[in-house]
């Protein structure tokens, strides 16, 4: 007989119908509820797991009859639980498995580290929607390069913030700003705090609508589709989901977030964005860079300073300075600089991330130049 102890619970209803434990060597042993006539405990049939595949399993990419019918020792146990503290395992040998002790086929986990009811909890708390994201690769291994996440989830950030903007302008920006106040180990589950408070119905309509928005563009399957999802979303809200999307690309990860729609009716909204959507919208977006651009104009003059011999400048307009270069070598031409020298010039404003720091940097490109 071997004595485990209770890790998790993985399905429940009622009573925990599918948990993992461990014995003292630290071996994971998952345990499947199974039907039987003994009313002194629970019954459970177990197979040991490694981390890897019971991360397989809770990432919804084996199902768990795949688990049972191939077990990677070779063993089963039965497993008898009287309560949280005795728990025994005894080894079963594969004849003495009836099929009504099995899962059925294609029953896949619907893991979550963090679940509804904290969510809800939490937006009731603080007043403030509530939210999380979190990452998986492949694997869904319980690892990831630091950087990787510092950076996944400052332009995840940014490509809310954008599109935050673009629906409801600057004086609603600060609503789509995030604090992380929690990190689950599962798949680096991260919870936030959003700054809008919701309404006297229960709900943060706006910030709501901007993730849905960005929700409904990975479940689009054709580029036409793309296309007209994209057409009130140019700009920087489109650079900065490039921009996400880059990172998760480049090391093969996987998303899924959810958000409280409403506090009043606990509703929860959110889905899974699998590698082949990232890939379908990220290739879509290399493809049609132009929407990225964003054309700004200004008014006032060229600094003293300025170095005009290789195209770069500076410009103050409403005593603010902004800098920035230029492709066309003669646009620059016959400038004078100087406060009496008024110029309207239009420019592409570009938002970029320091790779060191993640902070984004607005750049701008001079295409016309004009004197008033």
């Amino acid at each position: 007989m071997i004595q485990l102890k209770f890790i998790e619970v993985i399905v429940f209803y009622e009573i925990p119908q599918v948990f993992v434990a461990t014995d003292i060597f630290g071996a994971n042993y998952l345990c499947l509820l199974y039907p039987h006539d003994d009313e002194s405990c629970y019954k459970y049939l177990a197979v040991r797991i490694s981390e890897k595949r019971l991360n397989l399993f809770k990432g919804q990419i084996i199902d768990l009859l795949s688990i049972y019918k191939n077990p990677e020792d070779n063993s089963y146990f039965d497993v008898a639980v009287r309560d949280a503290n005795d728990i025994i395992a005894t080894p079963l040998e594969a004849i003495n498995i009836q099929p009504s002790m099995l899962p059925d086929e294609g029953f896949f986990c619907n893991y979550d580290a963090i679940d509804n009811e904290e969510l809800i909890s939490g937006s009731l708390q603080n007043g403030k929607v509530m939210s999380c994201i979190a990452f998986s690769d492949i694997d869904n291994s319980h690892n990831i390069d630091v950087n990787v996440l510092t950076n996944a989830l400052d332009r995840y950030q940014a490509m809310i913030r954008n599109c935050h903007i673009k629906r409801f302008g600057k004086q609603h920006a600060s609503e789509a700003n995030m604090r992380a106040c929690a990190l689950k180990a599962a798949s680096f589950d991260v919870l936030f705090i959003l700054n809008e408070t919701f309404d006297l119905f229960g709900e943060a309509s706006r910030i709501s609508s901007t993730l849905q928005k960005i929700d409904e563009i990975f479940a689009i399957g054709s580029t036409d589709g793309l296309k007209e999802k994209f057409e009130d979303l140019q700009g920087h809200t489109l650079s900065s989901m490039r921009s996400f999307l880059q990172v998760l690309e480049t090391n093969n990860l996987s998303f899924k977030h959810k958000w409280v729609t409403s506090i009043l009716e606990k509703s929860i909204s959110g889905s899974t964005i699998s590698l082949n959507a990232i890939s379908r919208v990220y290739d879509y977006l290399n493809a049609h860079t132009e929407l990225e651009e964003v054309i700004t104009e200004f008014i006032g003059y060229f600094a003293s300073g300025t170095v005009l011999s290789n195209g770069k400048w500076v410009f103050i307009y409403d005593k603010k300075k902004i800098t920035g270069t230029t492709d066309e070598s003669n646009i620059l031409n016959g400038i004078t600089l100087g406060e009496q020298h008024q110029y309207k010039i239009k420019c592409i404003e570009y938002q970029n991330t320091n790779n060191i720091s993640t902070k984004l940097k607005t750049t701008y490109k001079l295409i016309e130049c004009t004197e008033i």
